[in-house]
């Protein structure tokens, strides 16, 4: 037969075990993040006037399908047009984005960026879907047809998205 300082001690042991583990958190499952798509492409010019950066309004803001979007006219012997392109990648936040630039079949530029993270606040759906920004600058001088590829690199389903920016060069 068992003293009772035994029982005291085992149920005392029992007792602490059944208040640690019912103390502590229960981790809320959340649903896997999904792998990256690109949700959104920008594109500005920028413009040097008066020793002051200008960044036009993206140039597909009330554009409907998928048409080319002109980028006005540069002048007759220095037609400049520099790019920014804002990529947003909804989904993992890890992931790399390629930028491709093509005047018809020649790859003119290509750069692969990370994309970053910024936390936008606390809601649900920033929480289940993140979405991250890569940015590229496009250097150079344009009087041709742009077509802009962007598409996300590493495993999953491949996601790309594409615009085509017409330039007009004066004489």
């Amino acid at each position: 037969m068992k003293s009772s300082g035994t029982r005291n001690a085992i149920s005392c042991l029992f007792s602490l075990l059944l208040f640690v583990f019912s103390s502590m958190p229960v981790a809320a499952k959340r649903p896997p993040i999904s792998p990256s798509r690109i949700t959104a492409m920008k594109v500005s010019t920028l413009q040097a006037s008066e020793a002051k950066l200008d960044l036009s309004d993206d140039l597909f803001a009330d554009q409907r399908g998928n048409a080319p979007v002109s980028a006005g006219m540069g002048a007759a012997n220095y037609p400049e047009h520099y790019l920014v392109v804002l990529v947003e990648t909804t989904g993992n936040t890890s992931s790399k984005v390629e930028l491709r630039a093509t005047e018809g079949r020649r790859l003119v530029w290509r750069k692969i960026s990370e994309a970053y993270y910024e936390k936008g606040g606390y809601d649900r759906e920033d929480l289940d879907n993140p979405r991250s920004y890569a940015i590229f600058f496009i250097e150079g001088t344009r009087c041709e047809t742009l077509k802009l590829t962007a598409r996300v690199v590493g495993p999953g389903r491949p996601s790309s998205m594409t615009r085509t920016i017409e330039f007009a060069c004066g004489e």
